[in-house]
């Protein structure tokens, strides 16, 4: 619900700021992508959201910011700045090329996407 919200919004601040001229209007789904994953924080939180409920899971209950500091999050922070520079901003950049009505779609074959990678990356490890 969050992404099917998110979008939305990030598109339509992108066209106001584009009306106002104080953002450059084309091209306008790489805008879109880089203000839902870089300048919004979108993909971090959402990543942080994942990152801390695993941790959950597998060590028991730990506050967030517990996290930080610690050796596994040090790869876990490179793994989120490579996929949203490498991943998610060229893939949001193509989901929003179509209308509307498909974004959330691709969005989440775009997810089920980086799944299958990072599980592959890390069955190699």
């Amino acid at each position: 619900m969050w992404i099917t919200a998110a979008f939305p919004l990030v598109d339509g601040g992108v066209k106001a700021l584009n009306a106002l001229n104080m953002w450059p209007a084309q091209p306008g789904a790489f805008w879109m992508s880089t203000w839902i994953n870089v300048f919004s924080g979108f993909a971090f939180f959402m990543m942080l959201a994942h990152y801390w409920t695993d941790t959950i899971l597998v060590e028991g209950w730990i506050w967030p910011w517990d996290l930080f500091g610690r050796p596994a999050s040090v790869r876990w922070a490179k793994v989120v700045l490579i996929s949203i520079c490498f991943f998610w901003v060229p893939a949001h950049t193509i989901s929003f090329m179509p209308p509307p009505v498909w974004r959330i779609l691709f969005a989440a074959f775009l997810g089920m996407a980086l799944g299958l990678i990072l599980s592959f990356a890390a069955r190699k490890r």
